[in-house]
């Protein structure tokens, strides 16, 4: 059974009550049936479900996706800036029921209070641009006689020769930029506090030249065949948890990294 008095006291014109424990749905059930038509809740789990968790989220499944859906993920395609309760609501209810099969089980996030105001009623305003976050990056080597040119498809590199990495953001950001070895060994390109000043922030137009951002040193190829990925990933806002990202790789063996 729900308590009735749960929010009665709340001096608000709104209330969004978030509940992330099992069987929270009953916990909840009889918010939307006072007489205030601006208060809501969202339950992880229907009444007689668990609310589960894993370690791949670092949290519950349902708290996950909600967290996520804030930060944008929640927005609705006619209104990309206003996350109303309703959209919150059906992402996160897609995304928890898929997690949960995947995890061989059940669970349904529930949506309680008034039907009609769920679509208009907002719970968060995500922040807008004017165009997408674009960052040209193009690789070059240094051929047989010193000359600089870029490295395409049809080009052929050999080991012990020299290459680079130039990448220039069109608007403000931080950047992250990994390489994944053929031995399995994680490499963090950008910020490297020993060449670039340990500052993964570059500015908008600003051309930066790796390994070292003075332009001054160059990647030399070993002799180990196979493939080697490059991974960047660009943000408008800095980012704890890229940051925490390569300590993380580090702390794999190279077998976990290459399964």
């Amino acid at each position: 059974m729900g308590d009735p008095t749960l929010v009665e006291h709340v001096q608000s014109e709104r209330v969004l009550l978030v509940a992330d424990a099992c069987k929270s749905g009953g916990l909840i059930s009889t918010i939307g049936k006072g007489k205030n038509r601006g208060r809501f809740a969202l339950a992880a789990a229907a009444p007689d479900e668990d609310a589960l968790s894993s370690p791949d989220f670092r949290n519950g499944i349902f708290t996950y996706y909600f967290l996520k859906g804030l930060r944008g993920a929640a927005a609705s395609n006619t209104n990309k800036t206003v996350i109303t309760v309703k959209s919150l609501f059906d992402y996160v209810f897609s995304q928890t029921r898929q997690a949960a099969v995947r995890l061989g089980a059940v669970q349904t996030p529930q949506l309680y209070g008034p039907p009609d105001l769920a679509a208009t009623t907002p719970v968060y305003l995500t922040e807008e641009f004017k165009a997408d976050l674009n960052v040209q990056v193009k690789l070059f080597y240094e051929d047989d006689v010193s000359r600089l040119r870029e490295i395409t498809d049809e080009s052929m590199l050999k080991s012990g020769q020299r290459f680079g990495v130039a990448f220039r953001p069109d608007a403000d950001c931080y950047l992250h930029i990994f390489c994944w070895d053929t031995s399995g060994q994680v490499r963090r390109l950008f910020p490297n506090p020993a060449l670039t000043e340990g500052s993964g922030f570059v500015r908008a137009g600003e051309t930066v030249w790796l390994p070292s951002r003075g332009g001054k040193h160059w990647y030399v190829l070993d002799s180990k065949p196979g493939r080697e990925t490059i991974y960047l990933v660009a943000s408008r806002h800095r980012n704890q948890t890229l940051e925490g990202l390569y300590g993380a790789l580090e702390a794999l063996s190279p077998q976990q990294r290459l399964g």
